[in-house]
């Protein structure tokens, strides 16, 4: 049995609504085919994901030709589409303003009759070496400054917000990788908060992330113990409470915190208009 199709099948089992997804010009026939029986049996509707800054289709050809061979098929077997817009990583001496990646947007938006329409990136690199170790810096949030911009832009349909939470696109190395620093990573309006340790984590033990929840709490930017999960446990392990964990338990609390977050932030944009 493919691994693809062992995912879906212990997905089912668990009672998990997933959506299966394809990478237009890069998922195999194979592939495409195991998502579609599964959207077929499912019926969960099926995601197109499309790296933009990667895959640029010729100017004659356009978005609605590149991506019409794999949509047509979909379409055509009564399935619902979800378009995932992937920015991955935007890096911080890339340029790229809202004016410029509307055109794209608004070609992409009338190349199909999707279900829904994502746009989703991260500010967050692969590693933390930009904060210098032993403080306590931030990283703009670059995809949701550049969101908020696309709702003044005159689009056929304004995309849903999505972003890789407080994580890279790709996954770390496990353990984090040689010489990684503890840190714990805090989503705030416009930035997210980088608490760093010193040495490496592996050497130093994990009961620096004491200090640096402790840090975080009296930062003026913690949003208290009730918040989230995360801020139950980085409120805990400041006080002592608790003792800390390893980097996936502070990965999994930053987390934890960015989704309540941002789920309110978007809730608020709901409310003002």
């Amino acid at each position: 049995m493919p691994v693809l199709e062992r995912i879906y099948e212990c997905a089912r089992r668990r009672q998990m609504r997933f959506v299966p997804v394809v990478w237009a010009g890069r998922s195999s026939d194979r592939h495409v085919a195991l998502a579609r029986d599964a959207a077929l049996q499912d019926g969960h509707g099926l995601a197109l994901r499309v790296r933009i800054l990667e895959v640029v289709p010729s100017v004659q050809l356009k978005w609605g030709g590149y991506l019409a061979p794999r949509v047509d098929d979909i379409v055509r077997a009564g399935i619902d589409v979800d378009l995932l817009i992937d920015l991955e990583y935007l890096k911080p001496d890339f340029e790229l303003s809202a004016a410029d990646l509307a055109p794209m947007l608004q070609d992409l938006i009338e190349a199909g009759p999707w279900r829904a329409v994502v746009l989703l990136g991260t500010s967050v690199p692969a590693t933390m070496g930009s904060i210098r170790e032993g403080t306590m810096g931030s990283l703009p949030r670059r995809e949701w400054q550049l969101w908020l911009e696309l709702g003044k832009c005159d689009l056929q349909r304004t995309p849903c917000f999505g972003d890789y939470a407080v994580q890279h696109p790709h996954p770390p190395q496990e353990g984090g990788g040689p010489g990684m620093r503890a840190n714990i990573r805090y989503t705030c309006h416009g930035s997210t908060l980088i608490a760093r340790g010193t040495g490496w984590v592996a050497q130093e033990g994990n009961a620096q992330y004491a200090l640096l929840c402790k840090q975080l709490v009296d930062s003026g930017d913690f949003a208290g113990a009730t918040y989230s999960w995360g801020d139950s446990l980085i409120d805990q392990c400041s006080r002592g409470v608790m003792e800390p964990g390893a980097q996936d338990m502070w990965r999994g609390a930053g987390t934890s915190h960015h989704i309540e977050f941002v789920t309110n932030q978007l809730r608020q944009r709901l409310i003002e208009r």
